[in-house]
């Protein structure tokens, strides 16, 4: 691994079904503070995704995101359709959370 790759290992439950998997993620832009792009592939899925913050005033600022997660196998495919998107939504919503506290904690 390097400064700009990282492996991420995956454990998903839905009731008493549940999926892990490998996920290794790489960043293809980083322009601090403002931007960042990564790319992920997995044995049945890949994940792009894209990070960028701008600022609004002195005291406040917009975080905005986008995930795609593409299935490439059949495992993936069943995974994602048994998850579904409330799920991704939902994992969304708390990573903006999380970005939203870590900012208002360093200002």
């Amino acid at each position: 691994m390097d400064a700009s790759t990282v492996v991420f290992k995956v454990r998903l439950k839905v009731g008493y079904l549940s999926k892990s998997f490998e996920l290794k993620a790489r960043l293809k832009d980083f322009k601090p503070p403002t931007h960042i792009s990564f790319v992920g592939h997995g044995s049945d899925a890949e994940i792009t995704g894209n990070l960028d913050i701008r600022s609004i005033s002195d005291t406040s600022s917009e975080v905005s995101y986008s995930i795609e997660i593409r299935s490439i196998s059949v495992t993936g495919k069943t995974a994602i359709a048994m998850i579904g998107n409330d799920l991704v939504k939902k994992q969304a919503t708390q990573f903006a959370g999380c970005v939203k506290k870590k900012l208002e904690k360093s200002s």
